[in-house]
């Protein structure tokens, strides 16, 4: 059985490698587990930044074959992947994807991915992240934002990942933006999305603060039982 996490967000610049980053650094004192960005834009210089800092903060130092597996998808236009692999005259395929997530499991016991956007965001022509996501199964942890509008955006989110009897972990809310302008519904946002959305909130972050040692191990728990 493939083992591991997928991190994904209800929007773009929600901070999903600022968790990811953070998680993996924990999750690898416990299981071998490595990163990975299947799609990456903004890409500089061949190197994919989010990757990048996942792996420093774990202080890994991967090979460059492991590296090509870790980010199939390079591209240095900072836009979605779609139009980034169109501009490059490239198209984006979930099996090659694929191909490269099996490669690392065969050395590796477990995998932490990393989403690129929403779960809508087109990969091509036809596809999006969520197809992405279908087919590479493993439990999810949506990062969403704490200020106003992130109700519906996690919401919608979820509702997604449930109708496709995906397995969610739980939400982590994030102020990657900085602190929310209204504190009482910052307040109330990380309840009413529990309760409407039917998920446990793994962790409420404020701008830039980390991972609570209680919270990491609860997360390491929920996607690691006892085989």
């Amino acid at each position: 059985m493939n083992r591991g996490v997928w991190i994904v967000g209800t929007d773009t610049d929600v901070g999903k490698t600022h968790i990811s980053a953070q998680l993996l650094r924990f999750l690898s004192q416990k299981i071998d587990i490595v990163p990975m960005k299947p799609i990456q834009t903004g890409a500089t210089q061949g190197r994919a930044p989010d990757l990048d800092a996942c792996l420093q903060n774990a202080q890994m130092i991967p090979s460059s074959k492991e590296y090509s597996y870790m980010a199939p998808y390079l591209y240095e236009p900072a836009c979605s992947p779609h139009l980034a692999a169109r501009l490059s005259n490239q198209k984006i395929t979930i099996e090659y994807i694929v191909s490269c997530a099996q490669n690392l499991w065969l050395q590796h016991e477990a995998l932490l991915i990393e989403g690129s956007g929403g779960l809508l965001v087109p990969i091509n022509e036809q596809q999006t992240m969520f197809d992405l996501v279908k087919t590479i199964r493993l439990p999810i942890v949506l990062v969403a934002r704490g200020s106003l509008g992130t109700i519906n955006h996690t919401l919608l989110s979820l509702s997604l990942l449930q109708k496709a009897d995906l397995e969610i972990a739980g939400v982590i809310i994030n102020d990657a933006q900085g602190p929310a302008s209204d504190a009482f519904i910052r307040e109330d946002n990380p309840a009413t999305i529990a309760s409407f959305g039917n998920v446990p909130i793994l962790a409420d972050l404020t701008f830039n603060s980390s991972i609570p040692e209680s919270t990491h191990e609860l997360i390491y728990d929920k996607l690691f039982p006892p085989v």
